[in-house]
């Protein structure tokens, strides 16, 4: 399941100046892949602070976690037909995803096809 979210958010860190807005915001995909055994969500997205700061992140829920990963902003782009958003390594689309998550704490390398 991929759903769309346009939300308010606070300033970001490690970011990219642009111009400011009267709120933040931030707008993430949501893909959530379901088994028996649990489930996970990945969220990648961007985010703009109220002083114009700008980043990219890529959450990842399950039922006893949530990471959170922070991206300069130039490692995010996105397209909307046909949906396809690269962060980093990692590239999420309707067709699948395709993961390569390196951090101190998570490590995940795997390809998702739908």
């Amino acid at each position: 399941m991929k759903q769309e979210h346009d939300m308010h958010s606070s300033p970001a860190q490690n970011a990219n100046k642009t111009k400011p807005v009267k709120k933040g915001r931030f707008r993430g995909w949501y893909f959530k892949h379901q088994l028996p055994g649990g489930s996970v969500a990945f969220i990648p997205g961007y985010q703009i602070a109220a002083d114009g700061t700008r980043s990219a992140f890529l959450q990842i829920i399950t039922i006893d976690r949530s990471e959170y990963i922070a991206f300069p902003y130039e490692a995010f782009s996105w397209q909307k037909s046909p949906l396809r958003i690269s962060l980093g390594n990692n590239v999420f689309s309707a067709d699948g995803i395709d993961l390569d998550v390196q951090t101190p704490s998570i490590k995940i390398e795997a390809t998702l096809r739908y």
